[in-house]
């Protein structure tokens, strides 16, 4: 399309859309007898006839383009990315879903910020298809999280649109894309170790499980795909009941499809638990490390039995160079027989504690002068804080057990203190039970 063509097909629009505009504004006498759901309504057709019309120009459909991509990444409250905006587009192209009618969030003004409207418009959609997302899950209600689930729903959908042409993601190597590849690349390093921390709780997202350093000599080469085995055995059930989803990810973005790690039917090899990860294109330059991690998202309520340590093995890897001849390299050749690193699966909680502090606010010593036969005002005694920043789960506090002292030669605990209560942010709590209050202990 030349520059003239396109000023005249946007202008043409521009005008049609200020046509329409007029034509609602004119019969104002029709408006004002309209009710707030009528007014809406007439809105929202407004804006869905400006769109076709804007699509129609541009040569696309509404579900074409970026609004109906390919969804491969989880998406949830507080994300911020390039994902999320085509998630808007895709979730406003249908009124039912839409994340807002007017404003920021609305059709043409969507942003990169999953928010609350975000959160809401996916329930919605979640609660459209409940059949094909709750309901496999075992979910009722909708979560708000555009997971597995929600994302294979509306693949599905855009099952007819062109997907987005992906961007090849470079290794720590450098390097910008497929056709940036030089030379005729051969495997020179490849290393598995475990992540720092080696420890996964259930309902974990994301969680590294494997870092990958893949380097590659004579030459430039991406990197297509890889095949990852949970060992059944060492996880004591199969990992299809423990795992959610799996991908992967280099510099902290993830590349390539995510896995269903939760459907036995997508493993390659359900004997050895074998799952295929594909669509990477990770770039990695000559004799350059290509550092890749390797995530796993936990289920929750995970038995028992099932928690302990879990071998991860990357069994082969798929890589081309410059002229597009393609290698896969397996645990039997390059990749060699040390690609096994574990992890440790615990129960959801077991890494969060709560530490109590000494508050500012924790009175200084303090002389209380008390009358005979009279009760005094309320003295804080003590105060601290409970610091829980270490934590990834709620922590529900059932009991604070404190010890008072008072000295003897005043007549102890039982002469002196008639009533004990606990506040907390404002909130005061009586259901106090006081032991031991003989002699000058009271707890």
């Amino acid at each position: 399309m030349t520059i003239a063509k396109d000023f005249t097909s946007k202008f043409a629009v521009a005008i049609v859309a200020v046509a329409m505009i007029l034509m609602a504004v004119a019969p104002s006498a029709r408006a004002a007898t309209m009710t707030t759901e009528e007014l809406q309504k007439t809105i929202n057709d407004l804006l869905a006839q400006v769109a076709a019309l804007q699509a129609q120009a541009g040569g696309t459909t509404p579900a074409a383009g970026k609004a109906c991509g390919t969804f491969s990444m989880n998406l949830k409250m507080g994300a911020n990315s390039a994902d999320v905006k085509n998630l808007q587009m895709f979730l406003n192209a249908d009124p039912d879903t839409r994340v807002a009618a007017t404003g920021v969030g609305s059709a043409g003004m969507e942003t990169m910020s999953f928010g609350p409207l975000t959160m809401t418009a996916v329930s919605k959609f979640q609660v459209k298809y409940r059949a094909e997302i709750l309901t496999p899950a075992g979910l009722v209600n909708p979560t708000g999280f555009f997971g597995p689930g929600s994302r294979a729903q509306a693949n599905k959908l855009c099952a007819g649109a062109p997907a987005p042409t992906p961007t090849p993601t470079p290794g720590n190597g450098g390097g910008t894309g497929s056709t940036d590849l030089q030379g005729e690349a051969s495997l020179d390093k490849f290393t598995v170790d475990s992540p720092a921390d080696d420890t996964v709780e259930e309902g974990a997202e994301d969680a590294p499980v494997a870092e990958i350093t893949a380097k590659f000599k004579d030459g430039d080469a991406s990197i297509s795909r890889l095949d990852v085995s949970f060992d059944p055995a060492s996880i004591g059930t199969k990992p299809w009941d423990v795992l959610d989803t799996v991908a992967v990810m280099v510099d902290g973005k993830q590349v390539g499809d995510s896995m269903d790690a939760s459907n036995r039917k997508d493993y390659i090899d359900e004997s050895a638990g074998t799952i295929r990860l594909t669509g990477l294109d990770i770039v990695a330059k000559e004799d350059k490390d290509a550092d890749i991690t390797i995530v796993a998202t936990m289920q929750n309520g995970i038995d028992t039995a099932d928690l302990g340590s879990v071998n991860v093995t990357v069994n082969a890897m798929r890589y081309f160079d410059a002229a597009g001849v393609a290698e896969t390299d397996s645990a039997t050749e390059d990749i060699g027989t040390d690609g096994t690193v574990s992890f440790t699966l615990e129960a959801g909680g077991a890494q969060d504690e709560l530490i109590a502090k000494t508050s500012s606010e924790d009175p200084n010593s303090t002389t209380l002068e008390l009358k005979d036969d009279a009760k005094s005002d309320w003295y804080d005694v003590f105060t601290f804080d409970i610091d829980t920043d270490d934590s990834t789960s709620d922590i529900s506090l059932d009991d604070i057990v404190v010890n008072l002292l008072v000295g003897s030669s005043v007549g102890g605990y039982d002469a002196l203190v008639d009533d004990v209560e606990l506040v907390i942010d404002g909130t005061t709590i009586d259901d106090v039970t006081v032991s031991g209050t003989t002699g000058a202990n009271g707890t």
